[in-house]
């Protein structure tokens, strides 16, 4: 529910839900699927606030010099790169290992010879099980949560094929943000002004959309691939409460390392009005079931 944290004076912050829907109870796998904010404070206030957060970061390859020492940070306060963000992607991809973010992957002269190759990732670091669950979180992200328009938007199809992401909403709608891979590339798309002003809308209806057409083009004629899944197993649990569903439970599956055991049936009776909202309808989403077509929709130019 609603509640204010201190920001290190006497004015207190109160992070909201962008859709005003909130329970006392969330999964992290669902709540970050859904980009529930107060969730992911909750978090980072357990795990020590948000110096443990900036010395994180920094050991992926974030300039977090600019990084204010707030619980903003939860929320993306600090201000980062797409090439940062991309680099994060890819990290994530690699199960953990650190990689380049460069758009070059060979290079070579009129004879044939190699002059540069991005050279593949080696250095871990990231745990490869932190990784593994960090991307299948990221992949409910795209299968039923916030990036669901990465599959394609205002009747004109994405990319259908193996993707995990998250999306990105700052304050007043001034930066929207997708960043995700598939198992060939990964990247992140941006939308926002030189000097900041509203954009108006949700990454979810604006850059999500942006990044699946921009994969659908990269991937023209690769042959389909697939994520590996050694190394983590996905689980049936109650969405608010991790324990196992019983029938009134907002169900969702979420990844586990192999020895993990689901703790126990979740005990509780869910309300209809505790399941997670369904993706926005918007007119002209014939890929979103029950959406009404739109006369005359068109692609936006590419």
């Amino acid at each position: 529910m609603p509640r204010a944290f201190n920001k290190g004076t006497e004015v207190q912050w109160k992070p909201r839900n962008s859709n005003s829907w909130y329970m006392s109870k969330i999964t992290l796998a669902r709540a970050l699927s859904m980009s529930a904010n107060l969730a992911t404070v909750n978090l980072l206030e357990e795990l020590g606030g948000p110096e443990p957060l900036i010395a994180f970061t920094s050991g992926l390859g974030f300039d977090t010099s600019g990084f204010p020492a707030e619980m903003g940070l939860a929320l993306g306060q600090g201000q980062v790169t797409p090439q940062e963000m991309v680099r994060f992607a890819t990290t994530v991809a690699a199960e953990g290992r650190r990689a380049s973010a460069s758009p070059i992957v060979l290079a070579h002269d009129a004879y044939g010879r190699v002059r540069y190759e991005n050279p593949a990732p080696t250095e871990q670091a990231l745990s490869k099980e932190s990784a593994l669950l960090t991307r299948e979180i990221m992949r409910l992200v795209v299968a039923n949560g916030t990036g669901w328009s990465v599959k394609g938007r205002h009747g004109v199809e994405g990319y259908r094929g193996e993707v995990v992401g998250k999306t990105g909403t700052a304050t007043d709608e001034k930066d929207l943000w997708f960043i995700g891979s598939t198992p060939d590339y990964a990247g992140a798309v941006w939308v926002g002004y030189e000097l900041p002003a509203e954009v108006g809308g949700h990454a979810s209806e604006v850059a999500a959309p942006l990044f699946g057409w921009l994969l659908a083009s990269i991937h023209e004629g690769l042959p389909p691939r697939k994520f590996g899944s050694e190394g983590v197993v996905r689980r049936w649990v109650c969405g608010n409460t991790g324990q196992s569903a019983n029938p009134t439970c907002p169900p969702v599956q979420v990844p586990f390392l192999p020895d993990e055991k689901v703790r126990g049936v979740c005990p509780e009776q869910h309300p209809v009005e505790h399941l997670a909202p369904p993706p926005p309808v918007v007119p002209g989403d014939p890929l979103v079931p029950g959406a009404p077509v739109a006369p005359g929709a068109v692609a936006p130019a590419m």
